[in-house]
């Protein structure tokens, strides 16, 4: 199984007890949605750079979007603690922006 309390570090116990007391997975599912995740701004960014001819608009793009998202990564974090370790979806989010 994949996703389970198996698969993930422990701490405190060699036991696989529910619930587990401490549990995280560096190289999990949801840290690789949340490390692709500036791989695709950057991305969208260099897109728009190239397609958008006016500079000015270009660069409004880019303030509204990192606004944006230091904004719902900031929000966030108050349930899903900024953590650099994890790239947690909120840091991962706030970074970006």
């Amino acid at each position: 199984q994949i996703l389970g309390v198996n698969h993930v570090y422990r701490k405190g116990s060699d036991v696989a007890e529910w619930p587990p007391k401490f549990g995280f997975d560096p190289e999990g599912f949801v840290t690789t949605l949340s490390a692709v995740l500036p791989m695709w701004l950057g991305m969208h960014v260099g897109k728009v750079w190239g397609l958008l001819k006016d500079p000015r608009s270009t660069l409004v793009h880019w303030a509204v979007l990192g606004s944006v998202l230091t904004l719902v990564g900031a929000v966030l974090s108050v349930w899903v603690p900024l953590n650099k370790r994890l790239w947690s979806p909120s840091y991962s989010l706030f970074m970006s922006g």
